[in-house]
C-alpha cells in the first residue's frame, strides 16, 4: 500500500490548520501576562511525511493535537543535517558562520557563539537540556557552560538503556531513551515553580537505529508494513506518546496559557536505503517503504538541499497571543531564536553575541495576514554530490574552496535556486512545483541570474569570514562550568588542522600512523598556562613506528603505558605555544598502523579513565 498526497491541496486534508473555530483572538500586540515558559522540542530525522497530520499512515496524535493548537509553518526550511540545523536554531545564525559545517567532528561552534539558553538564563529562567547535545557547545566544553543549568544528555544514538551525561558525570539509565527524557521533563516542570523555565527537549528519534517498544511497532506490522518501517514509525509513535505526558503535565499545573511550545524536525528523512547513497549523485530511493514515507513526493533525502532534505513543518503555540492556523509565510530555522526573544520580551543585548542571521516573525504569528521580510535561506549539501570535499578527512585551507565545486541553494518564499558542480543551474517554483521536477532556469533567466549572484555573494561572505570549514583549536587548561579547574582536558584526535603521509581523519579518529613522516598538526588555545602531563589514547602503538611529539621546539618520544596508550611526560605549556605535532619518526616493522583517538592534557601523572564515550556519525 502506498499513499501520494497532492501537496497543493494538502491543507484541505488537514482542516484544523485553517479552521476559524480553532483560531485564537488576534491582538495587535502580544498579551504577556507573566514571563512565559518555553518548551523547545526538536525531533531527529523526522521527515515531513513522518507526521500524522501530513501523512495518515503514521500515527502521531499528540503532535497532531499540538499542530491543531499552533501556528503551523508549511513553508519552513531547516538545514540538511542535524548539527548544522541545531547550530542555526540555538544561535539564530547561518550554521556556516558558527563554525559548524557538518556532523561530528565538523560540528563544533566557536566559543564566541551565544546559545539560546544563555539569553534565557540571563533573564532569570531555569534552563534544562534533555537528549541530543551536538552543537550545544564548543569543542572540549560542556552544555552547562553555554546556558543550560542542568540536564540529561545523550551522545550517539542510544535508543535504550543509555548512559546520559549530567553536570556530575555519566549516569546509566534503564528504559527507552525517549521515555526517560519525558519523565525527566515532567520532574523538572513539577519542581520549577518559582521561576519561568526554558526546556530543550532534543529527541534522538527517529534517527537510526530504529528501536521501540514492541507494542508501538505492532499496529504497523499488523497493517502489513515491513519490519523496518514498523520500527521507524513505531519509534515515532512512542515518542509522540511520551511527548503527550509532558504536554499533560503542563496542563495539570495550569501552565498551558503561559507556555510557548515549539516543535520542528532538524532535517529531512533518511533510511537504510538512503545511507547507501551517501556521497553519490542524487538517486531515486528504492523500495515501497520510501514511497509511503515520502507522501508529498519531495525530492532527495537527508543531507541534501533538495526539499526532502530541508523542508519540515514548524509549529509554535502560545495561547491568546499566537493565532492558530496554517502559515504560508516563508521562515527559516535561523528565525526561531530572534522570534522567541521577542515573544518573551527578552533583549538580545543582555548577552554578547554574533550578529543574528535570523529575524523575528512575531508579526506573522499574531496576524497571519502580515508578512515579514525574511532573508533568503542559503544552504549547502552536507554529504552528497557537491558537499565540501576533504583531503584525508579535513580541509587544510578553506579559502581555496571554490563556489563552482559545491551544491549550494538559495531559497525564498516562491523560488529555490540550485548551483551544482559542473556549472549546472536549476530553478524551481516551489508554489506549484514543490517536488522540484521542472527546471525553469532557462525560462526565467533574470530570476536565475539574480539568485545566482546572491548565492555567490553569500558563499563569499562565508569564506571571507574565516569561520567555516575548519577544525577547532584544542582548548588546554579550560576550567569547568563552575569555574573550578578541571583535572584533565580530554579532546578528540579528529580536531586536526593538517595531515601528512598516510594518516587520515575518519570520524573522530586518526588512522594510519605507520611510516616515518606520518604526522598530525594541531592548533592550541591555551586558556591556563601550566605544566601538563600529555597522553595520547589509541591502539597499536606497540606495533607501529615510534611516535614523537613536537612542541615548543622540543621533540619528545612517547612511552607506551601499561594500558597501551602513549605518555609524553610533563610538558610546560604557555599561551604562546599554538601548535602541537604528532609525528611518526620510524617505519612500522610489522606493517601495522596505529590509530589515535584522544589527546589528554592532565594536571597529574595519572590519566585515569578519560571520557571515552563514542559519538556516532550522523
Amino acid at each position: 500500500m502506498s499513499i501520494r498526497i497532492n501537496y497543493t491541496k494538502f491543507l484541505l486534508a488537514v482542516p484544523f490548520l485553517s479552521s476559524p473555530a480553532l483560531s485564537a483572538k488576534n491582538p495587535k500586540q502580544p498579551k504577556l501576562q507573566n514571563q512565559p515558559n518555553v518548551l523547545l522540542i526538536v525531533t531527529d530525522d523526522q521527515g515531513i511525511g513522518d507526521f500524522g497530520f501530513m501523512n495518515p499512515l503514521v500515527k502521531t496524535p499528540n503532535i497532531d493535537q499540538l499542530a491543531s493548537e499552533s501556528a503551523v509553518f508549511t513553508n519552513f526550511t531547516a538545514c540538511p543535517a542535524s548539527s548544522p540545523s541545531r547550530a542555526s536554531l540555538y544561535t539564530g545564525r547561518n550554521h556556516l558562520l558558527t563554525g559548524v559545517w557538518g556532523v561530528p567532528p565538523r560540528s563544533n561552534a566557536y566559543p564566541d557563539e551565544a546559545f539560546a539558553p544563555q539569553f534565557f538564563k540571563a533573564a532569570d529562567y531555569n534552563t534544562f537540556l534533555l537528549g541530543k547535545r551536538d552543537c550545544t557547545q564548543a569543542v572540549g566544553c560542556e552544555p552547562w557552560e553555554f546556558g543550560w543549568d542542568s540536564g540529561f544528555t545523550v551522545t550517539g544514538y542510544q535508543q535504550k538503556d543509555p548512559r546520559m551525561g549530567t553536570k556530575t558525570g555519566m549516569v546509566p539509565m534503564k528504559g527507552y531513551t525517549s521515555e526517560i527524557m519525558s519523565d525527566e521533563a515532567v520532574k523538572f516542570i513539577k519542581s520549577s515553580v518559582k521561576k519561568p523555565w526554558f526546556i530543550s527537549l532534543n529527541f534522538i528519534t527517529p534517527h537510526m537505529p530504529w528501536v521501540c517498544s514492541p507494542e508501538f511497532a505492532a499496529p504497523y506490522k499488523t497493517a502489513g508494513y515491513s519490519d523496518n518501517l514498523a520500527a521507524c514509525w513505531g519509534a515515532i509513535t512512542q515518542m509522540d506518546a511520551v511527548l503527550g505526558k509532558v504536554m499533560d503535565q503542563i496542563k495539570k499545573q495550569g501552565l498551558e496559557e503561559n507556555t510557548i511550545v515549539l516543535l520542528y524536525s532538524d532535517n529531512g528523512a533518511t533510511s537504510p536505503e538512503v545511507q547507501k547513497l551517501v556521497g553519490k549523485k542524487e538517486q531515486k530511493v528504492p523500495g515501497d517503504d520510501w514511497i509511503k514515507r515520502n507522501a508529498l513526493q519531495l525530492r532527495a533525502y537527508k543531507s541534501s538541499t533538495y526539499q526532502n532534505g530541508v523542508k519540515v513543518p514548524f509549529m509554535i503555540k502560545y495561547p491568546n497571543v499566537i493565532k492558530v492556523g496554517a502559515r504560508t509565510q516563508f521562515a527559516r530555522v535561523e528565525d526561531v531564536l530572534p522570534t522567541l526573544l521577542e515573544l518573551t520580551s527578552i533583549s538580545d543585548k543582555n548577552i554578547k553575541h554574533q550578529t543574528f542571521s535570523g529575524v523575528s516573525i512575531v508579526n506573522n504569528l499574531t496576524d497571519r495576514n502580515k508578512k515579514v521580510a525574511v532573508p533568503d535561506a542559503f544552504r549547502l549539501n552536507i554529504a552528497h554530490e557537491g558537499s565540501p570535499q576533504t583531503k584525508k578527512g579535513i580541509i587544510p585551507n578553506p579559502a581555496e574552496l571554490k563556489f563552482e565545486d559545491h551544491h549550494l541553494t538559495l531559497q525564498n518564499e516562491t523560488y529555490v535556486f540550485h548551483t551544482l558542480p559542473g556549472g549546472i543551474k536549476e530553478l524551481y517554483n516551489l508554489q506549484n512545483d514543490p517536488g522540484e521536477k521542472v527546471n525553469i532556469a532557462e525560462k526565467f533567466p533574470e530570476i536565475t541570474n539574480e539568485m545566482a549572484t546572491e548565492c555567490r555573494k553569500q558563499w563569499d561572505i562565508v569564506i571571507q569570514s574565516g569561520r567555516a570549514f575548519g577544525m577547532p583549536a584544542l582548548q588546554i587548561g579550560r576550567n569547568q562550568w563552575d569555574g573550578k579547574p578541571v583535572s584533565q582536558n580530554v579532546l578528540s584526535a579528529g580536531y586536526v588542522q593538517k595531515l601528512k603521509g598516510e594518516v587520515n581523519q575518519i570520524a573522530q579518529e586518526l588512522q594510519g600512523f605507520a611510516l616515518a613522516g606520518d604526522a598530525a598538526y594541531y592548533k592550541l588555545d591555551v586558556v591556563t598556562p601550566a605544566k601538563y602531563y600529555v597522553f595520547v589514547k589509541g591502539k597499536n602503538f606497540d606495533k607501529c613506528g615510534s611516535i614523537e611529539l613536537l612542541f615548543a621546539n622540543q621533540l619528545i618520544t612517547g612511552q607506551i603505558t601499561p594500558n597501551g596508550d602513549l605518555s609524553f611526560g610533563e610538558v610546560d605549556i604557555n599561551k604562546t605555544d599554538i601548535q602541537l605535532i604528532l609525528k611518526c619518526t620510524s617505519n612500522s616493522v610489522s606493517g601495522e598502523k596505529a590509530t589515535v583517538t584522544q589527546l589528554v592534557f592532565s594536571r597529574n601523572n595519572n590519566a585515569g579513565s578519560p571520557y571515552r564515550e563514542k559519538i556516532s556519525k550522523e
